[in-house]
């Protein structure tokens, strides 16, 4: 699957500090403001998540549930469901991204995540789409959690330790955050 070595995990470390910024500010703002109604967190929760030119019924919609979510906790699965019922998508990215800003130890579905583990979504229109992105989902968490028990895992959370010195952020973020950085 993916290879991470000290000089990958070095380069992908040097691009890390802005994305990491815009991070931290989301999930420190994220429990001090109704998100639901904070113009300032969804305009930086969008720019750093890339949730652009979407309806207005969608970001209020994810925000409410965003918002909600702070007590409920739900699962990626839960999420998926709830935003296909209330926006007739299957949302996978953004479900993820909602669930990784409630939980940071739960990954984040991202095409940049994906190409790097070697996983191709379903396609838009298979009939048990859902359930596959499911399925996915599950796989790239036990893929992390792997990972992250193996040297090069270790690795990659004590370098990027040694750089930026944030022991709040969870091992899984850290290491979300390097390979977002990998692109080939």
């Amino acid at each position: 699957m993916l290879t991470l070595n000290q000089e990958i995990i070095s380069e992908s470390l040097n691009k890390v500090g802005p994305g990491l910024e815009k991070y931290i500010r989301i999930q420190t703002m994220f429990y001090n403001v109704n998100v639901n109604k904070s113009e300032e967190f969804q305009r930086i929760y969008n720019g750093y998540y890339r949730m652009r030119q979407r309806p207005r019924a969608f970001y209020d919609t994810y925000y409410e549930f965003l918002e909600k979510s702070k007590v409920t906790e739900p699962s990626f699965e839960s999420t998926l469901k709830y935003l296909y019922n209330e926006l007739g998508r299957v949302e996978a990215s953004f479900a993820s991204k909602l669930v990784a800003t409630v939980n940071p130890s739960k990954p984040v579905w991202d095409s940049v995540v994906l190409k790097n583990l070697r996983i191709s979504p379903p396609s838009y229109y298979d009939k048990n789409r859902m359930k596959k992105i499911i399925d996915k989902y599950n796989s790239i968490e036990e893929w992390y959690i792997t990972f992250l028990t193996s040297e090069e895992g270790r690795l990659a959370v004590k370098l990027f330790d040694e750089k930026f010195n944030n022991k709040e952020l969870t091992s899984l973020k850290k290491l979300d955050l390097i390979l977002w950085q990998i692109r080939s």
